[in-house]
């Protein structure tokens, strides 16, 4: 065999046992293995854990993604608060509301796995954590609220608590989930708080003074809005006045006089006449009038006057409109 023959036999192996890494797809313990095609979408079969597959699709570039998701002996924990009915009208804080800190066990069908996956919002177990604290929520707040009445019943709220989880309440959680490939096998109680019976007893009591001066306080802040809106709409309607006077002055200047008078008294009375009319008509008694006017007569001096304004050019009246 030549060295060419030998080349292209060592490159065909290469990439032989490239699609074989490529196509060949293992599961890790505990792990179950979800495919999804960018072309045909999430495909039924799963790959359980610890076992093996070839998906020679695998080979294309971003053609095959895999979703991973624990099998068994999954943990799930967060705390509920069950707010009773009061708290959100008379503005308790969270010493007025049941809380629940609890931990579930739970595993996962294979079976049922692909439709339980497709109601994920996120496709991992994040989103399958999120989904079933969901789910959980919901039945905690029905089974607190209709089945044990928790509210009319907190003087003895713990013990009628601690009675239905050790009791009942891991039948109720697999008969929801048992057409969706869950299995829960224990839950666990790390911590019930129960408010104080009397202590609400006596927040219910004085319940209706608390409203009154809640309403009473809410009306004040009503009155308050009200009255700093009205200033602004105020406000900004001299500003508009005032940019509108302030334009008509810059158009017509002559009109500062009469804003002058208009100020003035409402019992005076004015004649309001240009500028220049008055100045020439100060200059036609100065020529008209004598420095002594005690040389003419007053007849003369009017007569004088009158035929000379009667020469001049006819009064025209700049007052705008």
């Amino acid at each position: 065999m030549t060295f060419k023959k030998k080349i292209y036999v060592l490159f065909f192996l290469l990439g032989i046992s490239y699609l074989f890494y490529k196509s060949f797809i293992r599961s890790g313990f505990n792990q179950i293995l979800i495919i999804e095609d960018s072309e045909w979408g999430i495909e039924r079969r799963v790959i359980p854990p610890e076992s093996y597959a070839f998906i020679f699709r695998n080979v294309i570039p971003n053609r095959i993604r895999l979703h991973s998701l624990q099998n068994q002996f999954l943990t799930l924990k967060f705390t509920y608060f069950y707010p009773l009915s009061v708290n959100p009208i008379l503005g308790l804080d969270e010493s007025f509301s049941v809380k629940l800190d609890l931990v579930y066990i739970y595993n996962i069908d294979l079976e049922n796995v692909i439709d339980l996956f497709m109601k994920l919002s996120k496709k991992n177990q994040e989103g399958l954590d999120d989904y079933l604290k969901i789910r959980l929520n919901d039945l905690l707040y029905h089974s607190l609220k209709e089945k044990l009445k928790i509210e009319e019943n907190l003087f003895n709220g713990e013990a009628i608590l601690k009675n239905y989880f050790h009791n009942g309440f891991l039948q109720e959680v697999n008969e929801i989930f048992k057409n969706e490939g869950i299995y829960f096998t224990r839950v666990y109680i790390q911590d019930i708080y129960v408010p104080d019976g009397e202590q609400y007893k006596i927040v219910l009591q004085e319940s209706k003074k608390f409203l009154e001066k809640k309403l009473e306080r809410s009306a004040l802040i009503d009155e308050a809005k009200a009255e700093k809106e009205s200033k602004l709409i105020l406000f900004e309607y001299e500003k508009k006045r005032l940019e509108d006077l302030a334009n008509l002055i810059r158009k017509y200047p002559e009109i500062q006089e009469f804003l002058k008078i208009e100020k003035m008294s409402s019992e005076a009375k004015f004649i309001y006449f240009p500028t220049e009319l008055f100045w020439n008509h100060s200059s036609m008694i100065k020529k008209i009038l004598p420095e002594n006017p005690k040389t003419e007569s007053k007849e003369l001096q009017i007569k004088k006057f009158l035929d000379l304004e009667k020469n001049q050019k006819p009064f025209i009246d700049k007052t705008p409109p």
